[in-house]
């Protein structure tokens, strides 16, 4: 129809290699759920053939790479990476792209409120006990946890928050940019917060907003309830833009920074 001719005519932006897996089963889900995945590895990636790299696993995996598939905007992800690269700032890294379905909203949402129909368990465990195994199985991956990060916005950002500190063991670096935290009972945040075994080995974690959205009023009280849990101050930062707004461009000019900072403490990575 017309509006796939316009969609043919959107002029595809990507730099760097995208592999595209489509129908990629979930098997925690019984109702047999499947979802494309997008893997972007950075320039070099075939040539280097040798070097293991950082991987980042992000939500909403259509908005991430190209304005020819995205419904808002993009993130301009790959541009910024490639830059970086060409800059000799750093190795680069795979960007894992998890695509949203129509059940995004639960999917996304953290099982702290029991009146929710919440599956953020679900994929949670989706992401940790099959889709991280097959990307290190297929690809060239640094395996650690201080070289994996999660990463979103909106209700992206909170299930990252949710996921990375369930999963310290897994996730070193957690991207919040515009976390919903307003989703759900404000008890049951505290509830999972103050059931977290805080360690020295928790991830770094990077939240955000813009002072345009109502949510980055959220943000001050979680960081306060982290801070009561004993969560080191040091692994937290938080990032309170003025002038932005709750849309794709925003986050892709906040995006390199979380970047910097979330693997600043790996030396020669990212800047020495």
């Amino acid at each position: 129809g017309p509006l796939q001719e316009e969609a043919n005519q959107s002029k595809s932006t990507l730099t760097g290699d995208l592999v595209i897996f489509e129908n990629f089963p979930m098997p925690q889900f019984e109702d047999g759920r499947r979802r494309t995945i997008r893997v972007w590895t950075p320039p070099n990636y075939k040539k280097n053939g040798k070097i293991l790299y950082p991987v980042i696993y992000m939500h909403d995996g259509q908005n991430l790479f190209d304005d020819a598939t995205s419904f808002a905007g993009e993130w301009h992800i790959d541009e910024t990476i490639t830059a970086l690269v060409e800059a000799k700032l750093s190795k680069g890294y795979i960007v894992v792209g998890i695509d949203n379905s129509e059940r995004r909203l639960i999917e996304y949402l953290p099982a702290w409120d029991e009146t929710l129909d919440a599956e953020g368990d679900l994929y949670g465990r989706f992401i940790v006990e099959t889709l991280k195994p097959f990307i290190d199985s297929e690809f060239l991956t640094k395996v650690e946890k201080e070289y994996t990060m999660i990463a979103g916005s909106s209700m992206g950002g909170l299930i990252s928050f949710y996921i990375g500190l369930s999963y310290p063991e897994v996730f070193g670096k957690v991207g919040a940019f515009s976390p919903s935290f307003h989703m759900g009972k404000k008890q049951g945040r505290r509830a999972f917060i103050d059931s977290l075994e805080i360690s020295e080995d928790m991830p770094r974690l990077y939240m955000d907003a813009g002072k345009k959205e109502k949510l980055y009023k959220d943000i001050k009280p979680v960081c306060r309830e982290l801070r009561r849990a004993k969560y080191p101050r040091e692994l937290i930062e938080r990032v309170i833009e003025k002038d932005h707004g709750h849309n794709e461009q925003a986050w892709a000019i906040r995006f390199p920074y979380a970047l910097k900072w979330l693997f600043s403490d790996l030396p020669g990575n990212y800047a020495e």
